[in-house]
């Protein structure tokens, strides 16, 4: 049995609280499982955890926390469906009037011009660990970045898995906005978030490197205004025979509702492929195989972007490091 950790302050008293999902035995991670656990923090009162059992109809990994009905406090909302678990308090959350109405209460996902003949909340809203909650507009409403895999799309069409090319681009942010609906698990009308398909705005594509693997949303100029850092890597071949290879670093601006590439103006070398031979026929892995961090970890008022060698097995992967320099973030390691 499989499990994911997420933290969160889920009774609203400033404490970060932990959510445990675990996934059946013989189930892959990105299964419907339904064993929660909320540990309460309450470590400044009682110097404990205490344990919250939850069995929602259905719970993948591929969740977040956010306040979707603007009560105060975080709900849940998972992939599957997708659905929203809506938080009463004191650890406890609503169960599901009815999983369709829950998720059109919430989410406005169907192309008028499409037919429904797949998933399309599944594809529009496919929830994953890199994926960031944040308000990337400046409207005061929550909105979600979700990397993708370019291409991705076209090979299920390939494959015969999608019966056609969906009009939707496979990295996106989806922007949020308030709406009153008459909510069947609050028995009334509330101002929620919604997520629809006409708020969808794809990210700028990379060609040769086609997967956006990890992100950061920094102000990494100190202008005020923060910027999104994608990490991206190559992605080659289709599951199983697929690899990833490489790194590219893309750096855009959010102005309203408009993605803006900027990455030429504020980074150099911010590109790698895997070559260069250590021994025989091994080559460097320049995957930023951690992810990337932004942050000014030297407190001398610059960012820097990095990513570190992997903890294991690391003889042929490297440091990366880009440090900002005023005006533009230069490679240093």
């Amino acid at each position: 049995m499989g499990f994911w950790v997420i933290i969160a302050d889920l009774d609203n008293d400033n404490d970060p609280d932990i959510i445990v999902q675990g996934v059946p035995d013989a189930v892959g991670s990105d299964q419907p499982g339904n064993e929660i656990l909320f540990l309460e923090n309450r470590l400044n009162q009682l110097n404990d955890f205490k344990i919250h059992e939850f069995n929602p109809f259905q719970f993948t990994t591929q969740n977040f926390p956010v306040d979707m009905n603007m009560d105060g406090l975080l709900d849940i909302v998972s992939a599957s469906g997708p659905h929203v678990y809506i938080n009463k308090g004191n650890f406890e959350f609503e169960s599901l009037y009815d999983p369709y109405e829950n998720s059109i209460d919430f989410f406005g996902y169907q192309n008028p011009d499409l037919m429904n003949d797949f998933n399309t909340g599944g594809l529009y809203f496919d929830f994953n660990s890199s994926q960031i909650i944040d308000d990337f507009d400046g409207d005061g409403v929550i909105d979600i970045y979700l990397p993708g895999l370019e291409g991705g799309y076209q090979n299920k069409v390939e494959a015969g898995e999608f019966p056609y090319l969906p009009n939707i681009p496979e990295g996106k942010i989806i922007f949020g906005e308030v709406e009153e609906r008459y909510v069947h698990e609050l028995e009334g009308n509330s101002d929620v978030v919604r997520f629809k398909y006409e708020n969808i705005v794809g990210i700028p594509e990379v060609s040769a490197y086609n997967e956006q693997y990890t992100a950061q949303f920094k102000d990494i100029d100190f202008d005020g205004n923060k910027e999104l850092v994608i990490a991206r890597q190559k992605h080659i071949g289709t599951y199983p025979n697929n690899r990833q290879e490489g790194h590219f670093i893309q750096i855009l601006k959010i102005n309203q509702r408009e993605i803006i590439d900027v990455t030429s103006q504020f980074i150099n070398e911010n590109y790698a492929s895997d070559d260069g031979v250590i021994f025989g026929g091994c080559s460097f892995d320049n995957r930023l195989r951690n992810g990337i961090r932004v942050d000014d970890t030297d407190n001398d008022g610059l960012m820097e972007i990095f990513s570190t060698k992997a903890g294991l097995l690391d003889f042929n992967s490297k440091n990366h490091i880009w440090e900002w320099n005023g005006s533009k973030f230069i490679k240093t390691e």
